[in-house]
């Protein structure tokens, strides 16, 4: 009874966008604390440069990762919160063909008078789609920065990996 009560929050929690956001935030501080406990129990004795370096790039690593989740998150939400608006917004438009109660005009006459009083699909539909648009890009741009900030410390973090023996050791003991 209690795992289906489990299955069923998990599966939920993977469709709730802000379930989402708040497992990958306790990730990164999960991720972050671990570094900590590490630093910790380096310090005891002193950081060599190198078990600094490699505390930082952990520290990094995790924090980046985050934050590129977010960012890819924030993409997919904003990309439904698209599909919503212009819904809402296709649905007002096509309620201007609604003859209003006591008028005896067509639905084709009413649509005529709307539009000759600027309501037009484009400036209802259209609208909302370029603004929503505009909105999307900014948040794929801001994801596409983290994605490549991710990519440029990695390599960063290989590249030292590959010049000190002693953080590729650390590194690769996890």
């Amino acid at each position: 009874d209690q795992m289906k009560q489990v299955t069923k929050i998990v599966s939920e929690s993977s469709k709730d966008p802000n379930l989402r956001l708040q497992a990958t935030l306790h990730q990164v501080d999960d991720q972050l604390k671990a570094v900590q406990k590490m630093k910790d129990k380096y310090a005891a004795g002193g950081l060599t440069g190198s078990e600094a370096i490699y505390l930082d790039a952990q520290q990094a690593a995790a924090v980046i990762q985050g934050l590129t989740t977010l960012s890819q998150e924030g993409v997919t939400q904003v990309a439904a919160e698209k599909e919503k608006a212009l819904k809402r917004a296709e649905d007002a438009y096509d309620k201007l063909d609604d003859v209003p109660f006591g008028m005896i005009l067509t639905p084709d006459e009413v649509k005529a008078a709307y539009a000759e009083a600027g309501c037009t699909y484009d400036s209802i539909v259209g609208h909302v789609d370029r603004h929503c648009s505009k909105t999307q890009d900014k948040f794929q741009d801001l994801a596409d920065d983290f994605s490549e900030l991710q990519d440029s410390i990695g390599e960063a973090i290989v590249t030292i990996v590959e010049t000190d023996s002693e953080i590729a050791g650390m590194i690769n003991a996890g």
